[in-house]
């Protein structure tokens, strides 16, 4: 997102046409799927799968 929307350009064009922030959106939303491995474990670190689709975490292995 950064090197699309940065207006020097350092590593030439890379703009996309029509380009409205989706890659931003993506990470956020890859972020909040993320998330719950590290909110629901007791010891802050965090677990080593998570669910995608469900934000189920697996820590039984």
């Amino acid at each position: 997102h950064l090197l699309i929307i940065d207006p020097l350009q350092p590593f030439g064009d890379l703009k996309i046409p029509d380009y409205d922030n989706e890659l931003l959106d993506l990470a956020h939303d890859l972020a909040s799927r993320l998330l719950p491995a590290f909110e629901r474990t007791p010891h802050g670190l965090p677990y080593p799968r998570v669910n995608l689709m469900t934000g189920m975490v697996d820590g039984s292995r």
